[in-house]
């Protein structure tokens, strides 16, 4: 019923189509957003606060942030007539979930993947066999809907993930480096502050999975080796901004829930996550890296894995008690340096916004 119900709206947006042609929109007025609306440190957030020459909204699920200037609740009054004006949509993840998408379909679609993906992202995906005719009509029909008309990303590597991902031709794609990023540059030579000289700092970071019992799974296996481990080290948590983040199961004492995207990896001696780009955000700042997944059947068969986590499988434990001892030791620990030096080959430098910028600028005021 729900496909159904979406290739009906699509029907209806294709007849409307020719209405949206009648008026001009505005080239310079940009409507950005990502992940549920919040701001979360990704790059279009980063884009958002730097692009200066430009009249720019940012759209926002939170009713409590629809108040005035910049930020517009996106099913108000304001953000409807915004999206009718409006020459440019920068967004992170999917136009039909993060914008009202049928008010898009003239303008010009601009995706900013949030992080270098480890995991298949959009039509990469594994699909079992009853959504296959689905996955066939979105990318014939929906994609062809709302094309996306630019895309900017991190390295030579990833462009080509998201040409399949997202159906979208490599020439509309530019290899910028993320403005996300530059907060990672020369991370690795910060003073790491204050800290207890017998306890080392350990950041856990798993990535978003569908299953709630895996989840909790996983996390009561965690929070069973903080428990044990505590006096050798400081041990902290960032979860997936997209899960349901089971708080009542977090044990204050022993672990410390960072909430903020905004994570200073210089912050920390050891990284362990999954399948997520938050291993390439940790050798970015020399970090410690380990992948604990093990769930890595189920997932890669269900979700599907990029070529990329492969390459950190070296650092891939069987158990966290495996883990944990590799981090008091340090005998089994092997260096990652395949994606600093190959994979996020275009790591960005401090101008890589104004770059962004300008190109926005330039490329859609020829049109």
């Amino acid at each position: 019923m729900r496909y159904l119900l979406s290739m009906l709206i699509d029907g209806l947006v294709i007849i409307s189509i020719p209405l949206f042609y009648i008026y001009r929109r505005k080239k310079n007025l940009y409507l950005f957003t990502e992940w549920d609306g919040e701001e979360r440190g990704d790059n279009p957030s980063v884009l958002f606060q730097n692009m200066v020459q430009v009249e720019k909204y940012w759209i926002t699920k939170e009713k409590q942030k629809h108040l005035d200037g910049l930020f517009v609740y996106k099913y108000s009054i304001k953000s409807i007539v915004l999206h009718v004006l409006a020459g440019n949509f920068v967004f992170s993840h999917n136009i039909r979930t993060q914008f009202i998408w049928p008010l898009c379909i003239n303008a010009r679609k601009i995706l900013i993947w949030h992080g270098v993906p480890l995991k298949k992202i959009g039509l990469q995906r594994s699909y079992s066999w009853s959504t296959v005719l689905w996955r066939f009509y979105s990318k014939r029909v929906r994609l062809r809907i709302t094309p996306i008309n630019l895309v900017f990303c991190q390295s030579e590597y990833e462009k080509k993930i998201i040409s399949e991902a997202f159906n979208v031709k490599p020439g509309l794609i530019v290899v910028t480096g993320y403005p996300s990023y530059i907060k990672f540059i020369g991370v690795n030579t910060r003073d790491r502050g204050e800290c207890t000289p017998s306890k080392k700092r350990v950041l856990y970071a798993p990535t978003l999975r569908d299953s709630s019992d895996v989840f909790v799974l996983i996390l009561a296996e965690y929070f069973n080796c903080v428990a044990l481990n505590s006096d050798f080290f400081d041990f902290y948590i960032k979860l997936h901004p997209a899960q349901v983040q089971p708080h009542d199961l977090i044990a204050p004492a022993v672990l410390n829930l960072c909430e903020s995207a905004d994570i200073d990896y210089g912050f920390f001696d050891f990284v362990i996550t999954d399948y997520s780009g938050v291993a390439v955000e940790a050798i970015l700042c020399d970090c410690k890296l380990y992948i604990y997944a093990p769930d890595v059947l189920e997932y890669s068969a269900c979700v599907g894995l990029n070529e990329l986590f492969y390459e950190f499988s070296n650092n891939m434990r069987s158990s966290l008690n495996e883990i944990v001892e590799d981090m008091r030791y340090g005998q089994k620990f092997a260096a990652m340096l395949t994606a600093r030096d190959y994979y996020v080959g275009a790591v960005p430098s401090a101008n890589v916004v104004k770059h962004i910028a300008n190109l926005l600028v330039a490329k859609f005021n020829k049109h």
